[in-house]
Formats: structure tokens, C-alpha cells, sequence
């Protein structure tokens, strides 16, 4: 076990060691945000991606995105169509941490959603963002509906927040792992594994503009009592 344990404790410090640190992705993010030419000036001058029910799409925003210009706002911009002529369906939208444990970044979406005529119809408050664990990998996740489009909504566009240091999600971070003791008895020695780690208190994550993403829409559909 302890032959196991180690290697791996020392390539979790390693990719550790190798990440962008929060700061330095911020920095960067904005050079990129402020010396972008795919630039627009309106939503309808934006290519909007088709999304299949089920399919999860994942990108990021880096040097190949779409910069939208509003008045002397700068902010990167992704947009995808909504489903029409369908029944109730989720959007599940998640920005995933970023830089490392003592120094992570994420990028803070802003989301909001068009009718046909490309006009905001909603824009979902920052606050219905939760940070979570999501398999293998932690982010600011929210999920909301739409119920047979009977608002208008024809399109989803995330751009990225620039957020206040009070609005700031924190992140926290584990590291487990064990150390061997020898414990003597009559004729030889046992060993035995002691449970070891360190864990971080919770730390703001820097805002960035850029980061990676996913956007996943389902059918929804009620069960009854006992499925």
C-alpha cells in the first residue's frame, strides 16, 4: 500500500506544480479579452451553436473566442440555439476551477437568454450559480428550465462576469493520503496505515475570462410515485 500511496501523492503535487496559478490565468485572460479582434457589437452578429438534447458540449474561453464589445464593456461571448417544439427541458451550464490549490481562478458566467429577434429576455443572477463537485472535477454549476419555449426563448449566450472580491465563490481543497506503522507483537511486527492529509481552508477564486466549459440540455419528464 505505502510502495502505491506514494507515487501517487507525488503526481498530485506534480500536476499541482504544473498548473497556471490563478493569478497569472487573470492576467493573462485579460491581455487576451483587451487585444482580441474577433470582435462584434451585437448579439445578432454572433454564430450560434446547435445543441442536441443529451449531448453535452464542452469548450472554453480562450484566443479563438468571440469578443463581444458593449459600449466600452469588453467580454468573451459563446452562444448556442434552444430547443423549439419541445416539451420541458433542463440547461445545465458549468464553469470548472481552475489554477491551483493556493491559487485557483475560475471564470464567473453570465448567462443570459434571447427570443428570435435576438432581444434578452432573462439574464440569470450570478447567485444561481453553486459550487460543487461534479465527478472528477469541481465548478460553479446551475441547471434551470424551459417550459415549451412559452417565453420565446430561442438562444442561450454566456459571456464571462467580472465580479466584486465580496461576491468571490471559495474553494477548499483535500489531500488525503496514509503512513505506515510498525506495531510489535509476540514472534514479529504488523504494520498498520494511518490516515494523513492536509486540507486548505477555503480560499476566494480569482475572477478570469477565460476558462473551461460545459453545456448540457435533457428532456425533462415527470415521474410518478414508485418509478
Amino acid at each position: 500500500m505505502w510502495l502505491i500511496a506514494t507515487p501517487l501523492i507525488m503526481i498530485l503535487f506534480f500536476i499541482a506544480g504544473c498548473a497556471t496559478p490563478g493569478t497569472v490565468q487573470v492576467s493573462k485572460g485579460e491581455e487576451l479579452l483587451a487585444n482580441s479582434r474577433k470582435c462584434i457589437s451585437s448579439l445578432d452578429q454572433l454564430s450560434y451553436e446547435q445543441v442536441k438534447q443529451g449531448e453535452p458540449i464542452q469548450f472554453a474561453f480562450d484566443e479563438q473566442t468571440t469578443v463581444l464589445q458593449e459600449g466600452e464593456r469588453r467580454r468573451f461571448v459563446k452562444g448556442f440555439v434552444l430547443p423549439t417544439r419541445v416539451g420541458t427541458y433542463s440547461v445545465s451550464i458549468t464553469s470548472y476551477k481552475q489554477g491551483t490549490i493556493y491559487d485557483p481562478a475560475i471564470m464567473y458566467p453570465e448567462v443570459r437568454i434571447l427570443d428570435e429577434d435576438y432581444r434578452v429576455i432573462r439574464t440569470l443572477p450570478h447567485t444561481d450559480f453553486v459550487f460543487r463537485s461534479l465527478q472528477s472535477r469541481e465548478g460553479l454549476n446551475t441547471v434551470f428550465f424551459v417550459n415549451n419555449n412559452s417565453q420565446g426563448e430561442s438562444f442561450l449566450v454566456i459571456t464571462n462576469r467580472p465580479m466584486d472580491e465580496a461576491d468571490l465563490a471559495a474553494s477548499h481543497a483535500h489531500v488525503r493520503s496514509s503512513a505506515p506503522i510498525f506495531v510489535p507483537f509476540p514472534g514479529g511486527y504488523a504494520m498498520w496505515f494511518i490516515p494523513t492529509g492536509t486540507t486548505t481552508p477555503p480560499i476566494k477564486m480569482k475572477a478570469s475570462a477565460t476558462g473551461e466549459m460545459e453545456v448540457e440540455m435533457k428532456e425533462y419528464r415527470l415521474k410518478k410515485v414508485g418509478e
